[in-house]
């Protein structure tokens, strides 16, 4: 490092005008980051920070490292001018995954491309003694401090705490580096990169997992959907076209944009004349879009339905006119069709409304509620886990079913099952896990010739979740400390006299 060049860039510095220049354009490139972590959310970038969050508000490279870094530029280049370097200030981007690296950066170039003040300067892979990043240059194309350049740095979290930890330990108070502990650290990040790629590879095992899981949950519960659609029997020719039409653009090849998206405003018109029908429909239309937003449809147009019925199960005043032929079975199929269509929070609001309002049905309609509720109960603590209170779930689960003591007696198969579930949503021992397989195994067994085909599918899904919660459990016993083998302190207790003491 040059004399002349240390007093170059401090005089550089002393400018309030060079150092405000840089701060607008750290401000702008942190705004975009901000942007950018908000598009793919928390769980791609982790963090974002500058020097200022860790040079006590200070933003800048210190003047020693920059005056060495021009002094090195200006031997192959005399005319190398202080705001050609790079890193003068700059942002980290901290992601989790390796491979989420490449959709940060694309997401940068995207941004920067539809912002006239920014362009891309360069860009490239860094790996140099250990550290592994990517980083980005982007350059100033504002009047008030063109040509000035921010490096934005891409790196996972794990690579930015060693390059911290890297930096504390190889660099000595005057700058000057240890070339042995550089080696050693190179070592280190590579093995460290080596265990990223692995952390890859065992997400996208786990997430593979999940979604097979996620793809077996949804063909039950389109089985199960599939044993509900006799209820359009009952349907006025108007909506039996409209049922068609839903799953007949489903089949269509190839499809013009979403399948059902022709429909939806049929659906939602046809439920102004009939609630019943529109509510059966707008279930349908949530079977095949599979998604939140047509589930929520579903939950409101069944939530209109009730509310226009009687305690007894007949069409209410307010429907009075319609051309509707309900009963009351369709109350609680309807909540099961909810719970098949994977919206199981509404399904559980409206067995719940179904028993406090509705309590004048037929005592047989209300035992399936009460039934079904149960099962739903069980369903949302396994699939959507909030650290429920297992004693008061596994209160109201029994309470539920001594009020269907009778579709027990007459097939206590799904009961096997609903208590074997509820014993692998409460576990906490790998023992009660174990107890609870061979219940659902036996209502898989017990099932009758009917309703084996169904029951094969949810049993077995059932069998697979509780194999997962045994070996969680067994793997936690398994990380354990083992107890102490220690003798127990013995107190003691004076000094003991002889079995004989001398005369």
């Amino acid at each position: 490092m040059s004399v002349a060049a240390s007093q170059e860039v401090d005089a550089f510095f002393a400018n309030d005008g060079n150092r405000a220049a840089y701060l607008r354009l750290l401000d702008r490139v942190e705004r975009l980051c901000g942007d950018i972590k908000h598009d793919v959310g928390e769980e791609i970038v982790r963090a974002i920070y500058s020097r200022k969050d860790k040079q006590n508000g200070n933003a800048f490279k210190t003047p020693a490292k920059i005056a060495k870094a021009l002094t090195e530029r200006r031997r192959s280049d005399p005319r190398t001018a202080i705001a050609s370097i790079e890193d003068i200030i700059g942002l980290t981007l901290v992601v989790y995954y390796p491979d989420q690296i490449d959709m940060v950066r694309d997401r940068i170039v995207h941004h920067v491309e539809h912002d006239r003040r920014l362009r891309v300067d360069r860009q490239k892979s860094v790996i140099r003694n250990g550290y592994h990043g990517y980083h980005i240059v982007l350059q100033s194309n504002d009047p008030g401090d063109a040509d000035l350049k921010c490096e934005v740095q891409i790196k996972t979290m794990m690579h930015d705490a060693w390059s911290a930890k890297m930096h504390d330990l190889n660099y000595k108070p005057h700058g000057h580096t240890d070339l042995r502990l550089s080696a050693m650290m190179s070592v280190f990040g590579d093995a460290l990169e080596s265990i990223e790629r692995q952390s890859v590879l065992l997400r996208t095992l786990i997430h593979e997992r999940w979604n097979a899981e996620v793809g077996r949950r949804r063909a039950v519960r389109h089985t199960l959907f599939e044993q509900l659609q006799s209820i359009r029997k009952g349907f006025s020719e108007e909506a039996d076209g409209i049922y068609r039409a839903l799953y007949a653009a489903t089949l269509a090849t190839p499809p013009a944009g979403p399948p059902w998206s022709s429909v939806t405003p049929r659906v939602v018109e046809h439920a102004r004349q009939s609630a019943r029908e529109g509510a059966w429909l707008a279930l349908c239309l949530a079977d095949v879009s599979n998604d939140p937003e047509h589930a929520a449809l579903a939950a409101r147009r069944v939530a209109r339905f009730l509310g226009e019925m009687r305690t007894d199960g007949t069409i209410g005043e307010a429907a009075e006119g319609l051309t509707d032929t309900s009963d009351s079975r369709d109350v609680w199929l309807m909540a099961l069709g909810l719970s098949a269509c994977g919206n199981l929070n509404a399904a559980i609001e409206v067995s719940d409304y179904i028993l406090l309002h509705l309590n004048r049905l037929p005592d047989e309609d209300l035992a399936m509620v009460r039934f079904n509720l149960a099962n739903f109960l069980v369903e949302q603590a396994i699939f959507e886990p909030a650290g429920a209170d297992g004693t008061a779930l596994r209160q109201r689960v029994e309470d539920l079913l001594a009020a269907c003591s009778h579709i027990e007696r007459e097939d206590p198969s799904a009961f096997h099952d609903l208590r074997g579930m509820l014993e692998v949503a409460v576990a906490t021992e790998a023992g009660s896990v174990r107890e609870a397989i061979m219940l659902i195994e036996r209502g898989l067994s017990e099932a009758n010739e009917v309703d084996r085909d169904i029951a094969r599918l949810y049993y077995e899904l059932h069998i697979r979740l509780a194999w997962r919660r045994l070996l969680e459990l067994e793997a936690e016993v398994a990380t354990q400390p083992p107890p102490s083998r220690l003798p127990a302190p013995v107190t003691p207790a004076g000094p003991i006299a002889p079995a004989n003491p001398p005369g």
